[in-house]
């Protein structure tokens, strides 16, 4: 059975990144791990489907989460491949797995199918991240691997090898909002146009090194959620933010984004009140709206772990899964909560 507690947090709006009431409330804490039927304590990565399965990518297979069990996919669900390394959801809803040779797999109808043949990637590469998406009525997968970033197109993947290139200084996020795909890395945050080059910005903060990308809904409008190594950021419409202020630690000191792991290093996600949670595989931090600063999440509120995190999703019912080396955390949803005088509300005479 899974093991629930109850963290005291703060609920604000997501639009209230300055100093603003504090409501408090109980929030619901759920951990999954061996003991609950995880075939591995240890996640790498996490998505939900347009069904609403959550996706569970570890060491050694792919899981999927109804909701009440957990089930391990394999050759009798038609995925041959034995270990995978790159997770996403494509624009269906339907879930993509990459096998560490570059193998694609689909699944649709219950059954995973192969998408494309591997990658050809010397000195025993493999893939490290996938990302998906529909342009001009053609589908394209992009990978960063360990020798490169790879885009399939029009049947063959190809490497992006152009003069000037910066992807080989150290991939450490993929993502994708509406048709458009991002790469962060240590160079920086750029956006991928069909030549497999780079669009980059010219906003000073995303030429500096990119711990993690998200794609998120905020202010109910698609956005990408950047980790810098001091700042959390959004760029929406082409137009780029800060949330709160800088923070006064360096997060890259946790890592070297040079040495990216198959395992994420960073991870960023935002839930519907505003409130931002971010970390590294050595610590997990949560920071709110009206927040002068982040503050530390671990062990003592009630997160699975020594207090890092490995990925980090925001599903459609407003929940928050944090993935670990020890397991699964889910931080229940708080759109709805009940508010009183403590809240602030003046009672009436």
């Amino acid at each position: 059975m899974a093991r629930t507690w109850a963290l005291a947090l703060a609920l604000a709006s997501p639009l209230a990144w300055a100093e603003a009431p504090r409501a408090e409330s109980l929030l619901p804490i759920t951990t999954y791990s061996v003991g609950e039927g995880l075939p591995s304590a240890l996640v790498n990565q996490l998505a939900q489907d347009g069904a609403g399965r959550i996706w569970i990518l570890n060491r050694e297979s792919i899981v999927s989460f109804d909701g009440a069990s957990f089930e391990t996919q394999g050759v009798k669900h038609g995925l041959v491949a034995t270990q995978c390394a790159g997770l996403t959801i494509d624009d269906r809803g339907q879930a993509l797995v990459a096998a560490l040779d570059g193998r694609i797999f689909r699944h649709e109808d219950g059954v995973w199918r192969q998408q494309t043949p591997g990658i050809e990637l010397p000195f025993a590469g493999h893939v490290l991240a996938l990302a998906q998406t529909m342009r001009g009525g053609r589908e394209k997968f992009l990978a960063s691997t360990t020798g490169g970033l790879m885009l399939w197109d029009q049947g063959t993947w190809r490497r992006a090898d152009q003069p000037g290139d910066r992807f080989d200084e150290g991939i450490t996020s993929l993502s994708r909002v509406g048709e458009e795909l991002f790469v962060g890395g240590v160079s920086g945050l750029c956006r991928v146009r069909d030549a497999l080059d780079c669009a980059w910005t010219d906003e000073p903060r995303l030429r500096e090194p990119i711990l993690a990308l998200s794609a998120a809904q905020i202010d109910g409008r698609p956005a990408l959620l950047v980790l810098g190594r001091r700042w959390i950021g959004a760029l929406a419409e082409g137009r780029f933010r800060l949330f709160g202020q800088p923070f006064d630690f360096d997060l890259a000191n946790q890592f070297d984004p040079r040495n990216t792991p198959r395992m994420a290093s960073a991870a960023i996600n935002i839930d519907p009140t505003g409130a931002v949670f971010f970390g590294t595989r050595y610590r997990g931090y949560l920071m709110e709206p009206g927040d002068a600063a982040p503050r530390e999440l671990g062990p003592a509120q009630g997160l699975l772990g020594d207090g890092g995190l490995t990925t980090i999703l925001a599903d459609r019912e407003g929940a928050i899964w944090v993935g670990s080396l020890r397991g699964l955390t889910r931080v229940g949803s708080r759109r709805f909560l009940s508010l009183n005088a403590r809240s602030g509300l003046v009672a009436e005479e």
